[in-house]
């Protein structure tokens, strides 16, 4: 005969905590005694060992698996079972956008950086510790195995404006060996390669393209160089499928680079994914079990192909497409070495988190921005690289006037912009038309 037990005595009893439960009605644990997030598909299948694996040593101590009643402070396998079913039908439902894993987020004033197993929340001076994985609304996922950097607390608060302006002039420097189509597309890239280590804090984020002839540097430039600037984490991939990247990327704000991007299979499923990065949509898709999938990204993602046309269909809006040409002396290029190339690198991910704030505050004003033959979407998109640009240049008390100008100089000379794009109200339409909404189907 079952005994009566209190629910929540026995939940903090073993130390855990139930998240919240998702849309396939599985449900995120949380264990105290090991910091671990733990995914249960149905309590009632939670056997005595695997819960001794989540748990840890002190479940011996609690868990009675013994016939007869359990003394007092210790309970059978079924009690902790009924505890968890009872207290996720009351837990919050976890969406994609309610999960945040590796990287750095924008949460209410403050930065959210997740690092491995430790979470901090920086308001531009002061870092606060976050040991608890639940954040207001979001579920925060640690992870040691997936640390990005060192010590990037240290690393954020011994940087200052000098400092930041010395990394973005180093790397500015070692992209001017390209020979870029438009003057301003060294500090376009280095700009935008600071905005990828803040990626999921934008308003609005653009998507990179690095188009240009074969014999450009496209691949040297992505694989030598932005994705060791990137670091380890960095998902970077040739063709990818878009469920293949959907995986890799799972909950984390890692840069993703995509090399050889020309037409292939797969092209047009890896756009509609990206689709959802620029406010951070999700797409709804049917599942057999009818249960529905929903995800997104808020990624500012990277692409390289050779420009043959318009391979960008309805989403050459969302992109900024800095241009290579072919150089102009073969052989003279000579880059740094892959240590000075990562150590690099480190600085701009300290710099890049030191001005996020003030960036994507800046990129906020400076996107109403009216220059003729350029629309609205484009302004938009080119606030991004301006604001942090400016931010790191002339520091977090840089003005709106050099901001602003910093967008048109971005801006001026690409007469390319003028057939990119849209009336806004046909992207507004164009938007609403080929929104990915895609529901379950049922066979009667």
């Amino acid at each position: 005969e079952s005994r009566n037990v209190d629910h929540q005595a026995v939940l903090d009893a073993f130390g855990i905590e139930v998240l919240g439960e998702h849309d396939d009605q599985s449900i995120t644990l949380w264990m105290n005694p090991t910091g671990k997030r733990w995914r249960l598909k149905s309590p009632a299948n939670w056997k005595p060992a695997e819960i001794l694996q989540a748990v840890g040593e002190s479940a011996t101590g609690v868990l009675w698996r013994t016939d007869g009643d359990p003394p007092e402070g210790r309970y059978k396998p079924h009690e902790l079972r009924d505890a968890v079913a009872v207290a996720a039908a009351a837990a919050p439902r976890l969406t994609a956008n309610r999960l945040v894993g590796q990287g750095v987020w924008k949460h209410r004033e403050r930065l959210l950086v997740v690092n491995g197993a430790e979470a901090h929340l920086y308001d531009g001076t002061e870092f606060e510790p976050v040991s608890h994985p639940r954040l207001d609304n979001k579920i925060i996922d640690f992870n040691a195995d997936k640390a990005w950097f060192g010590d990037i607390v240290g690393a954020v608060q011994q940087i200052d404006a000098e400092q930041a302006k010395a990394a973005f002039d180093e790397l500015r420097g070692i992209l001017a060996n390209w020979n870029w189509s438009h003057e301003s597309d060294p500090e376009v890239v280095v700009a935008l390669v600071a905005a990828t280590f803040v990626q999921a804090c934008w308003t609005w984020r653009p998507l990179v393209s690095i188009i240009g002839a074969s014999d450009s540097g496209k691949s040297t430039l992505l694989q030598e160089v932005l994705v060791t600037i990137f670091g380890d984490w960095c998902i970077a991939a040739d063709r990818s499928t878009e469920a293949g990247l959907r995986q890799a990327i799972a909950g984390d704000a890692a840069p993703v680079v995509i090399d050889e991007f020309d037409k292939y299979k797969q092209r047009q499923q890896v756009l509609e994914l990206f689709r959802t990065a620029s406010r951070g949509g999700e797409i709804l898709r049917g599942t057999q079990d009818q249960s529905g999938l929903r995800y997104g990204v808020r990624h500012l993602a990277w692409f390289a192909a050779i420009e043959s046309g318009d391979i960008w269909g309805q989403d050459r809006n969302r992109f900024i497409r800095p241009e290579l040409r072919p150089p102009e002396n073969r052989g003279s290029l000579v880059l740094p070495g892959q240590s000075e190339l990562r150590e690099l690198g480190q600085r701009l991910v300290a710099a890049a988190i030191w001005a996020a704030s003030a960036a994507v505050s800046m990129a906020d004003i400076i996107k109403n921005e009216r220059i003729d033959g350029v629309q609205g979407r484009l302004i938009e998109s080119f606030a991004v690289p301006a604001a942090m640009s400016a931010i790191l240049s002339d520091g977090r008390e840089a003005s709106e006037q050099t901001a602003r100008a910093t967008l048109r100089r971005m801006i001026d000379g690409r007469g390319v912009l003028a057939s990119q794009g849209e009336r806004d109200e046909v992207q507004l339409l164009s938007d609403i038309m080929t929104a990915n909404l895609r529901v379950p189907q049922t066979s009667e």
